[in-house]
């Protein structure tokens, strides 16, 4: 009993105090996420893919929480949005967003999770249809 004890601690220990790289695939064997963890938390780049191999999401976080910049893509791969997080988990930062085309669908900025100053929203030839100013805050 003893050394089941040791053992499960053991576990315990590295899992909390160390830096990890967790790797999981699909049941067809492709790559499914590649993330990290560093004392139990989500710390660095996570990366998901879809069973077909293409890039889903690139993300990061810091101490278990949203940092930087987020990517999304399609079913396809190509990019469809990316946003950005401050030190709080909060977006923060430009907001963009895509056409399957590949021109912008929407562009602005948050500022602490609210939307700020002048969005845009364009069809798919990349041409201004909307605009709304949101202020300062």
């Amino acid at each position: 009993m003893s050394k089941l004890f040791f053992t499960t601690l053991s576990v315990c220990f590295l899992f909390f105090s160390q830096a990890q790289k967790y790797v999981e695939y699909y049941d067809n064997g492709s790559l499914k996420q590649i993330s990290h963890y560093n004392k139990g938390k989500r710390d660095g780049e996570w990366i998901w893919y879809s069973e077909t191999g293409k890039t889903e999401q690139i993300s990061h976080y810091k101490n278990g929480t949203r940092v930087g910049e987020w990517q999304f893509y399609d079913e396809n791969g190509n990019i469809d949005a990316i946003e950005n997080y401050n030190e709080k988990g909060e977006l923060d930062g430009v907001y963009k967003s895509f056409h399957k085309n590949g021109n912008t669908k929407s562009l602005g900025y948050y500022k602490n999770n609210e939307r700020v100053g002048e969005w845009k929203w364009c069809n798919e030839q990349g041409d201004v249809k909307t605009q709304k100013n949101y202020g300062n805050n």
